[in-house]
């Protein structure tokens, strides 16, 4: 289980139980889509290989 925290498209930062996390996936626009299992979806401003290398290296 690891905790990171990623900003949305408003800037409002959210912590993120990465055991929660169904999927992500980039979008287009340089944004990621994280479906939590609770069947929330966040939209966030971190581009999907820097939060694949968040995910992947616990700090």
């Amino acid at each position: 289980m690891q905790i990171v925290e990623v900003p949305d498209v408003n800037n409002k930062v959210h912590a993120v139980n990465t055991a929660k996390i169904i999927m992500f996936y980039p979008r287009l626009n340089g944004k990621t889509v994280i479906e939590l299992e609770n069947g929330h979806q966040l939209i966030t401003i971190v581009p999907y290989e820097e939060l694949l290398r968040l995910i992947k290296s616990p700090e």
